[in-house]
């Protein structure tokens, strides 16, 4: 008995409490040196503050005051303020116990629109499980593993046992996409076989598919590991890439050569020199760049983009003003899809096409833009991309085409719609009825010969067509006045052309020839002409009553005179052209080829007809004709290939009429069967998408010095009855990455925090950077966020900044920690902590009260005062 009392007051000594106030001490100087060694608060933490050697001197010292109070049993008056005091020691560690083992420390991450009522406890670590739900029970059914929990023993979920196999401290993950291991995978192809390329090497054998249908032009398909991806690329490209030199008058083809070959030494054509040099500027490198062709034809420029809208056109950069220069290029090649992974294993795709268009898209592994999930996750992950190109022609003369139709069928609507025409247009539209020519169709004859002729005025050589409307032009509905002015502007443009040719610009001109309203034209650029002209052209219309008659008349020279006419209004053929949109655009031109070509063997199998004298046609055919029902099927299967909505009822004659006089093309050549065929195969073809499983590779790693960058790595292994499964996580940090299927997508898994739900649901609806005035520092950051209480169903608006808190009548703490990214633009994500202490209105808080109070009993009554 004597020595448990000994004991007894050795707990309430000052001694016990010197030792532990020196082990406290010597603990957090351990702490403090470890951590400035490390740099790792983790690592500190875990070998002092949070190991439970360090935790059991909080006991240790309650014990202590506990003892010490009651040692001084009998209580007097005079230990009031001692017995306050330590009883507020004890509360506060109570509060500081119960908080150290049921308060809540977690993070919660939300994006701007985004809500929740889960937080993640950092460096924690935990298996999340979940079932999928059945028809009758839908939701997914979720559970929680802490890690230390499996480490010592199997545990079981539903009729899943899981274990631990293999663990490490730290890994390396990263996502395989279109290459896994040593092979390219496309969903629905054989894989192909990834092949380790040097620029000294062979170019290696490829692969065929047909992407679009069985018929359908291959793709070589052709798998590469190297670190040279841009300059691989383009060697690839201009493998087997030809160049078709033709007259843009005539069409005539002049050579066929290789782009490789080409673009080494000049090439001479008669009298013309031709320079060729590609400028490779990947998008994959910068995004907002695309290769292009620049061919120098002796001191003109010629610009052709191989990627984008308006690839492989043919752009005049010298004189855009002439329209076309003298010669056309075109390009053929074999369709290439060329899969590549660089040093740091990321994907990038590139498609070349039948006629040299390029495009590309890279798959960093880091950066994907989107994933697709299939069944929530329980089937898998795929990343995929639409195939670019269709199967339908898509070359440089497929696209001014389609162009050229869109215009007609732009001009048709508005000669329906609108009665009133321009001047010009007026007078092409007497000449196109006087010769028996529809408007539209014989506008865009003159205006496509004009701009091939590579001339400022009409100088190309007639067509029985377009012979047949400049006969039929009558200038006597302009007045003298205006055939006055058009005859000089004719003439005068005529002599500027010339002067243009000698790289003078077209202010210089007016001013050398004393022109006396040069003045407004210094202000314009002198590299745009044909808003020049226009101005020219009105000044000179605005003076033409004041002007002699010119040296010749309009009638004198029908086609210049009709051009320069034109020119005045600035209506030429560039200026009618919109940016081009190439698929659809390309597509429907192809389906009312088909949908003609259909309604012309239907009913004039024999004789070619335009689009009025069908019309007619139609107009007579008897509503349950047979010919009139092919004509309604055709016209559906036009809507299909268009990607129209399809028609809910049967189409009438008067809508038949009406979309034929409309989608008429401007050539009338017939189709072959086989041509029909094809044609109408690629345009009935589903859109491909590229698919490809997205699969993980994990490495292992020794640990890192700062371990808060650590990222465990485990191997679990599954059992559901006799199947058995392993798969291999690593740790996600924040809790917000795939969940992966294991079992025949009967469950989803996932190595992350632990979660914990806390009755508050939070819902991010702005968070925004504020800078210093005039810089782009910022200075604070703040959060608006919606805080609805699930318990009371209450909702409030706070706004959270980094020095505005907001704390719950409960004692839940919310703490703007981060934002991200800092572009404006950009969806906001914000990291939001939360803090809870369960004790400190009842212990904590009245416990700092009653060491206040009685300290300051103890100064007031001093009652160990020797008197």
């Amino acid at each position: 008995m004597k020595h448990l009392l000994k004991f007894y007051h050795f707990l309430g000594s000052i001694q016990l409490a010197i030792m532990l106030m020196a082990l406290a001490i010597l603990g957090a100087a351990l702490g403090t040196i470890l951590e400035a060694q490390s740099q790792s608060h983790l690592a500190s933490a875990y070998l002092t503050y949070h190991n439970p050697l360090f935790r059991s001197l909080a006991g240790g010292f309650f014990i202590n005051i506990l003892v010490s109070a009651l040692r001084r049993w009998p209580f007097r008056v005079r230990h009031i303020p001692f017995l306050i005091t330590h009883c507020g020691l004890l509360m506060l560690l109570s509060g500081l116990i119960i908080n150290n083992y049921c308060g809540i420390q977690g993070c919660m991450g939300l994006i701007e629109g985004g809500a929740s009522h889960q937080i993640f406890l950092p460096n924690t670590y935990a298996i999340h499980l979940e079932k999928k739900g059945i028809e009758n029970s839908p939701k997914n059914i979720q559970r929680e593993y802490p890690l230390n929990q499996l480490m010592h023993q199997p545990v079981k979920f539903e009729d899943v046992e899981m274990r631990v196999i293999e663990y490490a401290p730290h890994s390396y993950e990263r996502k395989e996409t279109w290459v896994k291991g040593n092979q390219a995978i496309i969903a629905g192809i054989t894989p192909i076989p990834l092949i380790e390329f040097q620029d000294n090497k062979h170019l290696p054998p490829s692969f065929k598919a047909h992407f679009h249908h069985e018929k359908a032009q291959p793709w070589n398909l052709i798998a590469l590991k190297t670190p040279f991806i841009s300059e691989t690329a383009k060697n690839f490209y201009l493998h087997n890439l030809t160049v078709k030199i033709s007259e843009t008058a005539g069409g005539k083809i002049l050579v066929e050569e290789s782009l490789a070959k080409l673009l080494l030494a000049p090439l001479d054509i008669n009298t013309a020199q031709f320079s060729f040099a590609l400028e490779w500027n990947d998008p994959t490198l910068n995004e907002l760049a695309q290769p292009t062709l620049q061919v120098q034809i002796n001191h003109e420029k010629m610009v052709i983009r191989l990627a984008g809208p308006d690839s492989l056109l043919n752009q005049n950069i010298s004189s855009p003003h002439r329209g076309k220069l003298l010669f056309t290029l075109d390009f053929f090649k074999e369709p290439t899809c060329l899969i590549m992974q660089d040093e740091q294993e990321d994907n990038y795709l590139y498609f070349f096409n039948a006629h040299g268009e390029v495009y590309t898209q890279s798959f960093k592994k880091e950066k994907l833009t989107s994933i697709s999930a299939y069944d929530d996750g329980f089937e898998g992950y795929k990343v995929q991309m639409p195939f670019p190109f269709d199967d339908f022609p898509c070359s440089r003369t497929d696209k001014e085409q389609a162009e050229l139709l869109r215009i007609a069928i732009k001009l048709r609507q508005g000669l329906a719609h609108y009665s009133t025409l321009s001047p010009p247009l007026q007078l092409l539209k007497q000449a196109a009825d006087a010769s028996q020519q529809e408007f539209a169709e014989a506008t865009l004859n003159f205006l496509q010969a004009w701009e091939n002729s590579s001339s400022l005025l009409f100088t190309a050589p007639y067509s029985p067509s377009l012979e047949r409307l400049f006969h039929k032009l009558n200038w006597n509905i302009l007045t003298q006045q205006e055939q006055y002015a058009c005859g000089w502007l004719c003439l005068f443009l005529e002599e500027i052309e010339k002067e243009l040719e000698k790289e003078k610009n077209f202010s210089q001109i007016l001013i050398k020839r004393e022109w006396p309203f040069a003045l407004p034209f210094m202000s314009l650029d002198n590299n745009s002409v044909d808003p020049m002209i226009s101005l020219f052209a009105q000044q000179l219309f605005s003076v033409a009553s004041q002007l002699p008659p010119p040296p010749k008349m309009p009638p004198m020279f029908s086609a210049k005179a009709l051009s320069a006419y034109l020119k005045a209004y600035g209506i030429t053929l560039s200026n009618l052209r919109e940016p081009m949109q190439s698929q659809p655009i390309i597509r429907s031109y192809h389906a009312s080829r088909l949908y003609f070509d259909k309604v012309l063997k239907i009913l004039s199998p024999l004789a070619p007809m335009r689009a009025p004298q069908l019309a007619l046609l139609i107009n007579a055919l008897p509503d349950n004709s047979y010919a009139l029902e092919e004509i309604k099927k055709a016209y559906i299967s036009y809507q299909i290939q268009n990607k129209e909505e399809t028609l809910s009822y049967q189409p009438s004659k008067a809508e038949l009429i009406t979309h034929l006089l409309y989608n008429a093309p401007l050539a009338t050549k017939s189709l072959s069967s086989e041509e029909a065929s094809a044609l109408s195969a690629s345009l009935n073809a589903d859109e491909v998408i590229l698919k490809t499983p997205l699969t993980l590779k994990q490495t292992k790693d020794k640990s890192l010095p700062k371990w808060e960058h650590n990222l465990p790595l485990l191997t679990l292994e599954l059992k559901e009855g006799t199947y058995k499964e392993l798969i291999t996580l690593t740790y996600d940090p924040y809790g917000k990455k795939l969940l992966w299927p294991i079992l025949k997508g009967k469950y989803l898994i996932r190595f992350q925090p632990l979660f914990r739900d806390i009755p508050y649901k939070i819902r991010l609806h702005d968070a925004r950077q504020i800078n210093y005035p005039g810089t782009s520092q910022p200075y604070s950051y703040e959060s608006d966020i919606f805080i609805h209480d699930l318990k009371r169903n209450t909702r409030i608006e706070k706004t959270l900044s980094m020095n505005n808190i907001y704390q719950t009548a409960e004692g839940y703490r919310f703490y703007l920690a981060n934002l991200s990214p800092s572009s404006e633009v950009a969806v906001q994500h914000a990291q939001i902590l939360v803090n809870y202490d369960p004790a400190k209105y009842w212990l904590t808080y009245p416990g700092v009260l009653m060491i206040s109070l009685g300290i300051g009993l103890l100064w007031w009554m001093q009652p160990y005062k020797r008197r």
